[in-house]
């Protein structure tokens, strides 16, 4: 009898940060239990982050990390950056689903926009998002709030924590903190005065950077040293704080 060839096997998932999630942890002497007490989540999830084939934590979390355990920021988030390349590298299929319904899969599936605008209503993004049969959709493990989304990182501004070109999945209602990786909107005014419109002509950026507090006052901090720190003042306007990056997405 002819034998039928087999579906090709699912490639593992691989943690490349488990190793050192749980050594960083060993070395600053330290349970699990207290590691999840002291940053606010499930001991469970500390044992996924040192599980070879759990996830590593989330981009809210690598600064209160990397002081817990005593170990350079930047250190935490170069890893941070191959870990998720390597669990990223094999193509998603896309979502199928009649537009106009929020998909049914497991996970939290998130819109992928293109564009932004700081006066859209933010379930008003969604909608919008479920009526355009050319958006993508992309699934999240991270529980989010309804009206999140993902954005695209255009530059190698935060490299190598998110490479250039990944998707990041932004809840709009997570409160902004020391660390946090943030989507804002930048108001930039010119310096010349246009005279014949009689008013400023004003333009906007659309960043992802980093929150840091130096003196008591908020900057946001792009990884990659050749992008300037900015001032988070009243022409900074923060659209969401990051949950997860994608660097592969459904065609």
């Amino acid at each position: 009898m002819k034998g039928e060839r087999l579906p090709p096997r699912r490639q593992k998932r691989r943690n490349p940060m488990s190793q050192l999630m749980r050594q960083w942890r060993m070395s600053a002497g330290i349970p699990q239990s207290e590691v999840a007490e002291r940053l606010g989540v499930r001991q469970e999830a500390v044992a996924n982050w040192e599980r070879e084939g759990g996830n590593p934590p989330g981009l809210n979390k690598l600064k209160e990390i990397a002081e817990l355990y005593r170990v350079d920021l930047q250190e935490v988030e170069a890893a941070r950056g191959v870990a998720a390349k390597e669990m990223n590298a094999v193509r998603s299929p896309s979502l199928s689903f009649e537009h106009g319904m929020r998909p049914k899969i497991e996970g939290w599936p998130l819109p992928c926009l293109v564009e932004i605008n700081p006066e859209t209503e933010k379930s008003a993004r969604i909608l919008y998002a479920l009526r355009d049969e050319k958006v993508l959709w992309r699934a999240v493990s991270t529980p989010c709030d309804t009206r999140s989304f993902f954005y695209q990182l255009q530059d190698d501004s935060m490299e190598p924590l998110i490479p250039r070109e990944a998707w990041v999945a932004f809840d709009p209602m997570i409160p902004v903190r020391n660390g946090s990786v943030v989507l804002v909107w930048q108001t930039v005014k010119p310096r010349i005065l246009d005279i014949s419109q009689d008013k400023i002509r004003q333009t906007a950026n659309v960043l992802i950077r980093e929150v840091t507090e130096v003196g008591g006052q908020r900057f946001l901090r792009a990884v990659n040293s050749r992008y300037p720190m900015l001032t988070m003042d009243e022409d900074v306007r923060v659209m969401g704080v990051g949950i997860e990056t994608h660097t592969i997405l459904p065609r």
